[in-house]
């Protein structure tokens, strides 16, 4: 029994430049607007606008024709939900995301590892705790992080048969 309205926009460019045979950058910018507006009993009156803006940028070195080393940056923003509204005075997640790599082709094994440090603020993490109607309630926490690696591997065994591990 509540009307709420939410648009978003943005404008995105995307650019890759080889600065030497071996060497080559890339970059992303995103501009995004995000408004929200509503009011109920659920969430009270809220008529929020949001400009975020969500650059990335990255390097790639080939250190041979099979071996490559990357490194990149991220941004990202991301606004409440609905749900977060009707628990709370939410803010916006903030996100850094760095990442170190290095990938692998062969003609029977490709792969690629990373090593990645997530630093956020006001993430909306879960609380434990479930609404009224049972939707997970979230909350922003001051700083937070995540730091780990990923590997993912691809095995040629035949032409029609591949092995993945993740």
């Amino acid at each position: 029994d509540d009307a709420a309205t939410k648009s978003d926009g943005n404008i995105f460019a995307k650019a890759n430049y080889q600065l030497l045979d071996n060497l080559s950058v890339y970059g992303d910018l995103q501009l995004r607007n995000v408004h929200y507006k509503t009011d109920s009993n659920d969430t009270g009156l809220v008529n929020d606008n949001f400009n975020f803006f969500n650059p990335k940028a990255g390097l790639t070195f080939d250190v041979n024709e099979k071996n490559a080393l990357y490194f990149s940056y991220a941004r990202a923003n991301r606004e409440p939900s609905r749900t977060d509204y009707k628990n709370g005075s939410p803010k916006p997640e903030k996100l850094n995301d760095y990442e170190l790599g290095w990938r692998h082709v062969s003609e029977k094994v490709k792969w690629n590892t990373n090593m990645y440090y997530m630093g956020y603020k006001d993430q909306l993490v879960l609380t434990g705790e479930l609404d009224d109607v049972g939707n997970p309630i979230r909350a922003n926490v001051g700083k937070s992080y995540r730091l780990g690696s990923e590997v993912e591997a691809v095995y040629y065994v035949a032409k029609e048969l591949t092995m993945q591990i993740n």
